[in-house]
């Protein structure tokens, strides 16, 4: 009875060594997933991580690309305010356009353009320029109208107002000085 005893032991002792190495490859197969799903998990997060940034990035070069076509309307907004250095005959037949709309006598008395410059750099230029007008009141008085809504920026320096002198004539004569921005 001894050796069936010893024997029960020995086949306990089998199965529980069967068993613990069963449990011990369970417990390592689990701490073997735990690890791998643990480090596939940072691996996700730093993927997000990038994929946040990358995002962020396309949003930024997004909201440049807005300003850069804002900047680029703003651009074709003031080319068209500006006379061009090529364009300042086109300006001065806009000038003399006017007066023949008016029914004025137009006079260029000065042409002059200034070019303003931050080092050697070349900023942008003032056309500046000395006007006579002469004719009716109605005449004079729309010429400078005209001048004031034309589609470029142009400042009215000064302006002097004055009645002919001569005795077989009936009319106003205007001097102006006018500045324009040129590119």
């Amino acid at each position: 009875m001894l050796i069936l005893k010893k024997m029960k032991n020995i086949k306990t002792q089998n199965k529980l060594i069967i068993f613990s190495i069963i449990l011990l490859g369970v417990i390592s197969f689990d701490v073997f997933w735990f690890l791998h799903i643990n480090n596939s998990a940072a691996d996700v997060l730093e993927l997000k991580k990038i994929v946040n940034q990358e995002m962020s990035q396309n949003n930024n070069i997004t909201a440049l690309k807005k300003d850069i076509d804002l900047l680029k309307e703003s651009q074709g907004k003031l080319d068209d305010i500006l006379i061009s250095r090529d364009g300042v005959v086109i300006f001065i037949e806009a000038l003399e356009n006017i007066a023949s709309k008016t029914n004025t006598t137009l006079q260029i008395q000065n042409v002059d353009i200034e070019v303003i410059k931050e080092g050697e750099k070349e900023l942008y230029g003032e056309l500046n320029m000395i006007l006579n007008i002469s004719g009716s009141w109605a005449g004079v008085t729309r010429y400078l109208n005209f001048v004031e809504t034309l589609p470029y920026r142009v400042m009215i320096e000064s302006l002097k107002l004055s009645t002919s002198t001569k005795e077989d004539e009936v009319g106003w004569s205007m001097g102006l000085s006018i500045t324009g921005i040129t590119h």
